[in-house]
């Protein structure tokens, strides 16, 4: 069966493919992980369901700016984003971790699949798999592969994706305000009516105090924030990370279960002037959107679920804005994750503690070296 063939024949007969993962049907957004896709009978294709998997390749071939033949999934996922615009396209595919077409093959390929074309250039017939290898035994003759002309793979690796006013305003994922909102009730409409039954004046959250309050108060809201990994996996985890950030020992408690869900760490810093103090979450559940910039260090386990709910859910991005550490146990196997992520991996020794303030003091080194980038300064 060509796959090809078989989903263009589906869309027509308006039958839809269903991912399929272990035997059992999953959503779309669950590509990257399927494992293949089921095509119900299709008239002329065939008479019963047919499971072929994401990664057999397909006759479509792309330029980009190498030929490559694009694989079921590459293919599949341009269709169920074909009402995505380019940005968003490319943004979804990079957190699937797909391929993404340029803008010409993706339109050639939506255009041959919903039926407006009969050919379609990128698709490979039995003529030029037969002109293609005619070319590769000139090329052999000729002394090998034809190199790509300077001046295109110049402007091949320039391309860049524009983006409208419309992208850059509303971004490509749903931000809630509800804290707004509610933030407004509490502070604002609440007491004034509370002042309207008591008939006393309303206070105002503006009135200044004294100096030193009024910078606590500033200084307390703009408190650096670490995330670490919700994972019960992980080894820096609620339970043990404020020991480990003020006395500079690891203590292995596999279970979390109990502690705060947040925790604060103090450290005096020459380098800062002053002594700092630091938020410790592990989920962004509450998070208000300026609370991302305040964000300095993100600890992972090189689980890709745990950035989903992040601002930046694109590792590559996140670390980019913020620091990234993994802690593990040394001689332990990475996930093959951590080797792509742009993370600093600290491995520390099962059994012996020596090392560990050592260990403490060079992630120390990194955050504040950070924090005084961002201007941040301790208190005296």
């Amino acid at each position: 069966m060509d796959p090809l063939v078989a989903l263009r024949s589906a869309i027509a007969a308006k039958l839809q493919p269903v991912l399929v993962r272990g035997g059992q049907v999953v959503d779309d957004n669950e590509i990257a992980s399927a494992e293949a896709l089921r095509f119900p009978p299709v008239p002329g294709i065939s008479e019963e369901e047919t499971d072929v998997p994401l990664s057999t390749e397909t006759r479509f071939e792309s330029k980009d700016p190498e030929t490559r033949p694009l694989d079921l999934r590459t293919v599949y996922n341009c269709w169920i984003t074909r009402d995505l615009n380019v940005t968003n396209y490319i943004t979804v595919s990079a957190e699937r971790g797909i391929f993404n077409l340029k803008f010409l093959e993706r339109t050639d390929l939506l255009t041959w699949l919903e039926g407006a074309s009969e050919d379609s250039e990128n698709i490979i017939t039995e003529g030029k798999k037969q002109v293609k290898s005619k070319q590769g035994e000139s090329e052999s003759k000729a002394g090998g592969k034809k190199e790509l002309d300077p001046t295109l793979r110049a402007v091949y690796d320039k391309e860049r994706t524009l983006v409208d006013h419309n992208t850059v305003l509303r971004g490509a994922k749903k931000i809630s305000f509800a804290s707004v909102s509610t933030e407004c009730r509490q502070k604002i409409i609440f007491p004034y009516k509370s002042a309207a039954k008591t008939g006393k004046p309303v206070q105002s959250t503006t009135t200044k105090g004294s100096g030193a309050s009024a910078d606590d108060a500033k200084s307390r809201k703009k408190e650096p924030i670490i995330i670490l990994s919700p994972s019960a996996s992980a080894l820096l985890n609620m339970a043990n990370v404020k020991q480990f950030f003020e006395q500079g020992r690891f203590e292995y408690q596999p279970s979390a279960s109990g502690a705060a869900n947040i925790q604060y760490i103090t450290r005096k810093s020459q380098k800062l002037g002053g002594q700092i103090r630091l938020v410790v979450v592990n989920s962004v559940d509450r998070f208000k959107p300026e609370y991302w910039d305040r964000v300095v260090a993100v600890f992972v386990t090189g689980q890709p679920w745990q950035l989903k709910p992040y601002k930046w859910s694109d590792p590559h991005v996140l670390f980019q804005q913020v620091l990234g550490f993994s802690l593990v146990f040394k001689g332990d196997p990475l996930p093959p994750t951590l080797k792509q992520w742009n993370v600093d991996v600290i491995p520390i020794d099962r059994n012996h503690r020596f090392k560990d303030s050592e260990l403490v003091e060079r992630i120390w080194d990194k955050i504040e070296y950070n924090l005084h980038k961002r201007g941040y300064k301790g208190r005296r």
